[in-house]
């Protein structure tokens, strides 16, 4: 069986619209959020994009902003398209203004009849006027689904293009997560960041959680020098 991860319960609290950087992707976020207050009963929406690009986070922040107010939400991260039944997605999805996030959709690895339960939970979703929110790696006709009736029925909702954020993106996500953790990124650091180090934002949220975990250890101001040494290893 595929490895599955279903989430009833509170998401993580970084992941929130606040701490969201929307970029140029401002309109899918603003869908997102009107989805996640119950505004739109019924509506399915697909986003799709790179990894690191904040699809997961986009994902948290939807279900945390409808626990919020309430709603009752199932989050689920697919890995080779787990079987719905034995994730009780399904009976979820029959109450009354359930919200469903399917986070890194694909298709099954080995069933191909598993895409079947996953059009089975679309519809289940939409007579109970809730809402289904999608997330995977390339648009919903060129993931390699096998079953045309889901292709078809992804497609007809809101399908939106997460885009990669761009340097100057980068730059306020990362000041914005350290103020988050309680400490300043002085500009001179962040930029220095982006000349020295890997500039895809897995890497640098992954540099993040380094300063902030070494700068408390060594009781020590964030600036070039440090940075330095623990970029090199030394620190």
């Amino acid at each position: 069986m595929s490895r599955q991860t279903v989430i009833p319960s509170a998401p993580p609290d970084e992941f929130t619209f606040a701490s969201f950087e929307p970029g140029g992707s401002r309109a899918l976020v603003e869908s997102v959020e009107a989805i996640a207050e119950g505004r739109r009963p019924g509506t399915v929406l697909y986003l799709w994009g790179k990894g690191g690009v904040g699809k997961t986070h986009l994902l948290h922040a939807c279900c945390a902003a409808a626990g919020a107010l309430g709603r009752p939400f199932r989050y689920l991260n697919c890995d080779g398209l787990p079987d719905a039944r034995d994730a009780d997605v399904l009976p979820a999805a029959r109450e009354p203004g359930c919200l469903v996030c399917l986070d890194d959709l694909r298709p099954p690895e080995h069933d191909g009849a598993l895409e079947l339960e996953w059009l089975s939970l679309y519809e289940e979703v939409r007579q109970a006027a809730g809402n289904l929110v999608v997330a995977a790696s390339g648009p919903p006709g060129e993931i390699g689904l096998r079953t045309p009736d889901l292709v078809s029925r992804l497609s007809a909702g809101g399908v939106f293009h997460l885009a990669t954020l761009d340097d100057a993106g980068k730059r306020r996500v990362l000041l914005k997560r350290a103020r988050e953790r309680g400490f300043d990124m002085p500009e001179p650091v962040i930029e220095y960041i982006m000349r020295h180090h890997a500039r895809d934002t897995g890497s640098l949220f992954s540099l993040l959680d380094r300063i902030d975990s070494a700068s408390l250890s060594q009781h020590r101001r964030i600036t070039i020098p440090f940075l330095r040494e623990l970029l090199s290893g030394q620190g």
